[in-house]
């Protein structure tokens, strides 16, 4: 059984020229690929794999659509619910408080508005950011591998979402964003709502966790990860209901992004499930002893899903 991961997908953004995306054209297209060469899953039959009641189908898709954006509430849901349908949707419960973007949108908008060389010139120019530009990191053989960017758009993001401090990764991005742009004005077009989301579930999606604020959650300490997994979990039962959060995926999701405590953390909050990245299918040997990191494909290691400026 295969998990496709999703992030956005949308038209070409008019204010980021240089942002990367999946056309909503070529989603469409996917879909119609996958019905052709696999089989849709129903939700209560994954239930039931995920349960050991049935065994886990060689040609079975389930799809998954992370951090909560509004291209998933504008135009992947409706797709969906035309198609008879149904996804995961993990949400990071931050895009409902505060007034600005998640650090890792924040990442994105400005690499996407203005590209990685003008967001690394600004980097090598900072007194507090520089000492990390060129500190190894564990993380740079593992991430943006199969991502189609530039050096300096791969350098950006291994360096603000791996190495950095998020204290001064944090303190860096607000001084570009006050200085770039009005972000409080981008915020209201980049996630769905609370309202949004409530009516995704009582149409038949998923709702998961996907943590607080999307950080890497083995960089932190175990306080800090119990934190972002047990505040989040709480804060989407809250809005849907005690018993309809049991899922979750993790932030980046490559094996690296995680710990063993992470995943006693996430069996603690009584979570039934959760997704991590790695490219290869769903057996049975995960359902019985891997079921807190199920493997996701990316969405572009198929046809249809290469990712487009």
């Amino acid at each position: 059984m295969k998990a496709i991961m999703y992030h956005y997908i949308c038209p070409p953004p008019v204010d980021r020229p240089y942002a990367t995306h999946l056309s909503s054209d070529n989603f469409c297209k996917q879909l119609d690929y996958f019905k052709q060469t696999d089989r849709f899953i129903a939700s209560d039959e994954f239930d039931d794999i995920i349960n050991s009641r049935i065994p886990v189908p060689d040609d079975g898709i389930v799809l998954t659509f992370d951090d909560g954006l509004k291209d998933h509430s504008q135009f992947v849901f409706p797709e969906l619910l035309k198609r008879g349908l149904w996804g995961f949707f993990f949400v990071p419960t931050a895009i409902f408080t505060g007034s600005g973007l998640l650090a890792v949108h924040r990442i994105h908008y400005l690499l996407g508005r203005y590209g990685g060389s003008a967001i690394m010139e600004k980097m090598i120019g900072d007194e507090y950011l520089a000492p990390f530009l060129e500190k190894p990191s564990k993380f740079y053989q593992t991430t943006y591998r199969y991502q189609d960017n530039d050096e300096a758009t791969v350098a950006v993001k291994r360096i603000l979402n791996y190495v950095a401090p998020p204290f001064v990764r944090d303190a860096w991005l607000t001084k570009i964003m006050l200085e770039l742009c009005d972000e409080n004005q981008i915020k209201k077009d980049y996630y769905f709502t609370k309202e949004d989301m409530i009516s995704m579930h009582a149409a038949g999606m998923i709702i998961g966790g996907h943590t607080v604020a999307h950080p890497v959650l083995g960089n932190l300490c175990l306080d800090e990860q119990r934190r972002e997994i047990e505040d989040s979990l709480a804060c989407l039962r809250g809005i849907l209901g005690e018993k309809s959060v049991e899922s979750f995926s993790f932030p980046y999701g490559r094996k690296a992004t995680y710990t063993d405590e992470t995943l006693q953390l996430l069996k603690d909050a009584e979570c039934r499930y959760s997704f991590a990245v790695e490219h290869r299918n769903i057996t049975a040997e995960d359902i019985s002893n891997n079921i807190l990191a199920l493997p996701r494909w990316d969405c572009n290691q198929f046809s249809y899903g290469q990712l487009v400026k």
